[in-house]
């Protein structure tokens, strides 16, 4: 076991830490503990690294040659700072020690660096970029939960997890882009401008489950994509259905067919009308009814529309 003492984050940060190098030195130590006699490797088997024994004496009272690790409590002691310099996103000190430890021949463990250097005070993306230059990889298993952890990453980390491909700028489902289309059109902007992929499929599910509308934010969406991107994803219906008034101009006023019909289930949980007049009407929204029948909607489209969902 390896132990390490100093600030590096929360205990629990340590414990990880403490793990990482558990599992990384372990064939080290194993290698030199077959190596030694029963007796001697019984005593030492438990001990920290840097509480070996010496070694032993020969039979002829001559010391014996048993090889010993090259990694000792010094070493220990520059990796901590290491940790340490990628907490903080000292990346002068965290290059100098990377190449310390890389000149005694000490694997340097990257992708727990990549994970520790992103954290909601403070995220460098120059460590996180170099980390991701020497083989760490933004889809392990607890690198991607600090990345999905950050709430509204700043743009030089969105620069860099968009240079290496990121999935999680793509998938519509991600919670960051969910936040950005509900309540802040800046960062929508950002992310798109980075690659993310406002879909229908995207827009069909915050249909089903919205409970209010940003209008800023469909506006941004309505500018980039065009009215033509919200056909059949009940947008308008799921806006008409909740009075979100500001969302339903915005929608015909770029040209939204007021009569559209949707399938069934797509805009309220409940009973799914199929036109924005009907659940309107269902929902009791009565400025909504009043602004569509202005708009053009039909009374017989939302008799048919009823007569088909009974």
């Amino acid at each position: 076991m390896i132990y390490l003492t100093g600030p590096i984050g929360s205990p629990r940060a340590r414990r990880k830490l403490t793990s990482d190098l558990d599992e990384l030195y372990s064939p080290q130590m194993n290698s030199l503990d077959d190596q030694l006699d029963p007796q001697l490797r019984r005593t030492q088997r438990d001990r920290p690294l840097a509480e070996a024994s010496p070694t032993p004496a020969g039979p002829a009272g001559q010391a014996s040659h048993v090889p010993t690790c090259s990694f000792n409590n010094q070493d220990g002691n520059t990796l901590q700072r290491l940790y340490d310099s990628a907490f903080t996103g000292n990346f002068p000190v965290f290059q100098q020690l990377v190449t310390e430890l890389s000149d005694l021949g000490i694997p340097i463990p990257f992708q727990q660096l990549a994970t520790t250097c992103i954290h909601p005070e403070q995220v460098n993306d120059t460590i996180l970029r170099y980390c991701l230059q020497n083989g760490a990889s933004l889809d392990e298993f607890s690198t991607l939960q600090a990345v999905q952890s950050l709430e509204q990453p700043p743009q030089p980390i969105l620069d860099v997890l968009n240079d290496y491909h990121w999935e999680g700028l793509h998938d519509p489902h991600r919670q960051r882009l969910q936040k950005a289309f509900r309540e802040d059109p800046g960062d929508l902007v950002r992310l798109m401008d980075k690659g993310a992929i406002v879909s229908r499929e995207f827009l069909q599910y915050e249909a089903q489950i919205a409970l209010g509308f940003d209008a800023a934010c469909i506006k941004v969406l309505l500018e980039r994509l065009g009215v033509l991107h919200f056909e059949t994803t009940g947008i308008l219906q799921r806006a008409a259905a909740i009075g979100a008034r500001d969302t339903v101009r915005l929608l015909l006023d770029a040209g939204a067919d007021v009569n559209e019909r949707i399938p069934a289930s797509t805009s309220v949980p409940t009973r799914a009308p199929s036109t924005a007049l009907l659940a309107a009407v269902e929902c009791g929204e009565p400025d909504i009814v009043s602004l569509l029948l202005n708009s053009g909607a039909r009374y017989g489209v939302m008799e048919a529309s009823s007569a088909q969902n009974k």
